[in-house]
C-alpha cells in the first residue's frame, strides 16, 4: 500500500510540475520558460559563486528566513537526455552508499557496490556488487557478497581496480549497527562476476571503525600495485572525550597482508570523519578528511608509498550542513576528492556547505599537495533549495566532473534529481546538466536509524577520456534502487557558470570570519 501511495504522489507531483510549463521563472542569469531546455549563453554569465565561500560569514545560529516564492522558483539546467539505466535487480529493499570503479585494462568493464537492506525497520543490511562489461549499458546484479556470516551487517563498500585489472571491494563488518567493526577485502579477477573469500585488513577493535576508503596505485611507478586504505576509528574511554583517529594501512601483495594501522591524526574531543585516499601520477599518496570540530578540511601526504606521512595540513573551511527536509541524515560534511591523473600534487575536493543558508556544492583545488588551496566556490548554477552529497572525478584530458543530488526543481525542497557539472579549465568555469529524467522522493521506503532517514552518505562517478559514468541511488521504482548513466564529452555545452574565486589562503585559520566550531557525532 505504501508503494502504491508513493507512486500516486509522484504522479500527482509530475502533473503539478507539468502544469507550470507556461510560467516564467526568474534566474539571476536569465529568464527562461520552466519547461523549456535552456541553452547556455555563449558569453559566460555569473550565476554561481559570486562570492568566495572563504569570505562568507558563519552560518546564522537561527534558521534562515523562508525564501520568497520568487526566489524559490525552480530553475533547471539543460537536460543530458541520456538513458537512466537501472543497475540493482535483486530481492532486497533499499540500496544506498554506492561505489563504482573502472577497469584500466578493459574500460568497458565497470564494477559497483552498494548496501542492500534486508530489514529497513531494524536497519539491517549487507554489501552487494554489480558488474558491467559493455560500458554500463547492462549490468549483472550479484546480490550480497558471501562470507562474513558471523557478522550481522557489512557496510561502507568501496570498489577499486589495480593496474592488472583485479577488482577489489572493501567492507566494514560488525555484529550490529552499534558494535565494533573490522575491515575485510574481497577480490575479483573476472571483472566482478565472482569474488574471493574475504581477507582481513584489520580487526583492531579498540574502537569503532567507520568510513573506510580504498585505492590502488596504477601509475606504473615504484609503488605500482600497492593498495592503500584509510578509515576513522572512534575511541572512547571512561571519563574522557571520544577520539576520532584517522588511520591508514597498505598492502603490497594484492591485499593478502596489510601493514599495522598507522595513526595519521587524532586527539580527544576533536571530531574527524570521512577520510579519503588518492594517488597522484607520480605515486604520492594523499589523505583528506573533514575536521568537524574546527570546520575545515585536513590532509596529509606521503612520498614513499605510505610509509611516512607529512604533518596534518589545514585546508578549506566549511559549515556543516544541517539535517535535510525529509529527516535525511546528511548533517556531516563528507568531502569527495580526486587526484588529477596527469598533474602531480593536484587534488580536487568537493563538499556540501551551509554558509549560504542552504546546502550548496563547494569546490576547491590544490596544486601543491594540500599546502595551499584556492578559495572555495559554489559550483551549482542555481542556489534554490538544497544540493548535497557531491562527488568528484578527473580524467587525463583536463576535465573535472562533479555529481550531486539537487532539489532546485521542487518548490517544496523535497524531490531530488541527480545533477552533474564539468569544467575544462581547472574549475574556473563550469557547465551543468540534469542527469535524471524522473525526480525521486527520498522519503519513500526510507530506512531509519533512530530518527534519521538513510539515503546514503555518498554517490559515485568515474571519468575517462570519452566522458563520465555516474552512479547513484533513487526511488522512482518505489524503493531505493541503484541507477547509472553515461554522459559523453560531446553532450556538454559551453561553460556558463563562472564562480568568483578569492585569493589562495595558505592558513585558513587566519580568516577572521572563520566558521564557529561545531561537533557532530
Amino acid at each position: 500500500m505504501n508503494r502504491l501511495l508513493a507512486k500516486i504522489l509522484m504522479c500527482l507531483t509530475a502533473l503539478v510540475l507539468g502544469g507550470l510549463s507556461s510560467a516564467i521563472f526568474w534566474s539571476n542569469a536569465q529568464m527562461l520558460p520552466a519547461a523549456a531546455v535552456p541553452v547556455p549563453p555563449a558569453t559566460p554569465a555569473i550565476v554561481s559563486g559570486d562570492q568566495a565561500l572563504s569570505a562568507l560569514p558563519p552560518a546564522p545560529t537561527t534558521a534562515p528566513a523562508t525564501p520568497t516564492a520568487l526566489a524559490n522558483a525552480p530553475q533547471s539546467a539543460p537536460v543530458a537526455n541520456v538513458p537512466n539505466v537501472r543497475v540493482s535487480r535483486d530481492e532486497f529493499t533499499a540500496h544506498s552508499e554506492v561505489s563504482l570503479a573502472q577497469n584500466p585494462r578493459e574500460p568497458q568493464n565497470f564494477v559497483g557496490a552498494s548496501k542492500m537492506f534486508t530489514d529497513n525497520e531494524n536497519y539491517v543490511f549487507r554489501i552487494g556488487t554489480y558488474a558491467s562489461s559493455d560500458g554500463g549499458k547492462s549490468w549483472i546484479d550479484n546480490g550480497q557478497l558471501p562470507g562474513l556470516e558471523q557478522f550481522e551487517i557489512t557496510s561502507d563498500p568501496v570498489v577499486a581496480f589495480d593496474g592488472s585489472g583485479t577488482a577489489y571491494v572493501e567492507v566494514l563488518a560488525a555484529r550490529g549497527p552499534d558494535q565494533r567493526s573490522a575491515l575485510y577485502l574481497y577480490s575479483s579477477t573476472d571483472g566482478g562476476r565472482s569474488w574471493s573469500t574475504p581477507q582481513l585488513v584489520t580487526d583492531d577493535r579498540s574502537g569503532f571503525n567507520d568510513k573506510n576508503w580504498l585505492t590502488a596505485d596504477i601509475t606504473g611507478g615504484q609503488y605500482d600495485g600497492a593498495l592503500y586504505t584509510t578509515w576513522v576509528q572512534i575511541v572512547g574511554a571512561r571519563g574522557q572525550e571520544d577520539e576520532y583517529r584517522i588511520l591508514f594501512a597498505r598492502s603490497i601483495d594484492g591485499g593478502t597482508t596489510w601493514s599495522a594501522p598507522q595513526k595519521i591524526a587524532g586527539n580527544p574531543g576533536v571530531v574527524r570523519q570521512g577520510p579519503n585516499v588518492s594517488v597522484d601520477p607520480q605515486g604520492d599518496v594523499y589523505l583528506l578528511w573533514s575536521n568537524l570540530s574546527a570546520n575545515h578540511l585536513e590532509s596529509a601526504a606521503s612520498t614513499d608509498g605510505g610509509a611516512i606521512f607529512s604533518e596534518v595540513r589545514e585546508g578549506p573551511q566549511f559549515q556543516n550542513i544541517r539535517p535535510l527536509k525529509g529527516d535525511l541524515r546528511n548533517g556531516l560534511v563528507l568531502a569527495g576528492v580526486s587526484a588529477d591523473p596527469v598533474k602531480p600534487d593536484t587534488l580536487y575536493a568537493v563538499w556540501g556547505d551551509w554558509r549560504l543558508g542552504e546546502a550548496e556544492v563547494a569546490f576547491s583545488v590544490t596544486h601543491d599537495g594540500g599546502k595551499t588551496w584556492r578559495s572555495p566556490v559554489v559550483v551549482n548554477g542555481v542556489r534554490t533549495n538544497d544540493q548535497f552529497q557531491p562527488t568528484v572525478a578527473a580524467n587525463k584530458v583536463g576535465e573535472i566532473y562533479i555529481q550531486w543530488f539537487d532539489r532546485r526543481d521542487d518548490r517544496n525542497n523535497l524531490l531530488v534529481h541527480t545533477y552533474a557539472a564539468r569544467s575544462t579549465d581547472d574549475g574556473q568555469t563550469w557547465s551543468e546538466l540534469r542527469v535524471t529524467d524522473v525526480a525521486s522522493n527520498p522519503t519513500v521506503g526510507l530506512p531509519r536509524a533512530d530518527e534519521d532517514g538513510f539515503y546514503g552518505d555518498y554517490q559515485a562517478l568515474v571519468a575517462d577520456e570519452t566522458g563520465v559514468q555516474l552512479f547513484w541511488n533513487e526511488t522512482r521504482d518505489g524503493q531505493q534502487e541503484v541507477y547509472t548513466a553515461r554522459i559523453p564529452r560531446d553532450r556538454w555545452g559551453k561553460p556558463y557558470i563562472v564562480p568568483k574565486s578569492g585569493p589562495v589562503q595558505s592558513d585558513p585559520t587566519d580568516n577572521p570570519e572563520a566558521n564557529e566550531s561545531s561537533e557532530q557525532k
